[in-house]
């Protein structure tokens, strides 16, 4: 596996990232369209893609870095094939290696339904595991969403 970067998807890659998105996450982030997954992500400035690629150059995993109200955030996904065998960690870390910092929303209960109907389980031990921090006074809350509110600052050295 490795990992690239650029500020751009190609089709394909947008293609398989939408086809995660709508199957990985809970039901009520996911897109009607691959117009509107497509307006998603060109609403953020300075947008930089990491993509997970295996051998056969298929895309297993994805972290989407963007500026919004003055800070940088991110999104994630990974394909549940390579979840748990730390391709998400080294996702994290090429996105840390030129980030300073990076916020996110996560779900931090598993009382959501996929959109396959699944349960949806909290990646939020994941996170806590590599290096960020939870901000339990800031929470996203929607009839169909709920969710914490993690950053991750690059230390000085």
């Amino acid at each position: 596996m490795n990992i690239r970067r650029s500020h751009s998807l190609e089709t394909s890659h947008k293609e398989r990232i939408f086809e995660l998105w709508q199957s990985e996450f809970t039901s009520g982030v996911s897109y009607e369209s691959m117009a509107a997954f497509e307006a998603y992500l060109i609403k953020w400035e300075n947008p930089m893609h990491f993509v997970l690629m295996d051998s056969q150059g298929e895309l297993q995993g994805w972290l989407f870095a963007f500026d919004r109200d003055g800070d940088r955030w991110f999104s994630m996904l990974l394909d549940p094939a390579v979840q748990g065998k730390g391709y998400g960690s080294k996702l994290l870390e090429a996105a840390k290696a030129v980030e300073s910092q990076l916020n996110g929303w996560v779900v931090d209960h598993d009382r959501h339904l996929r959109s396959d109907g699944k349960a949806y389980r909290s990646p939020i031990d994941f996170y806590l595991k590599n290096g960020f921090e939870v901000k339990a006074d800031e929470r996203f809350e929607t009839e169909q969403l709920s969710g914490v509110k993690l950053v991750w600052r690059k230390k000085n050295p």
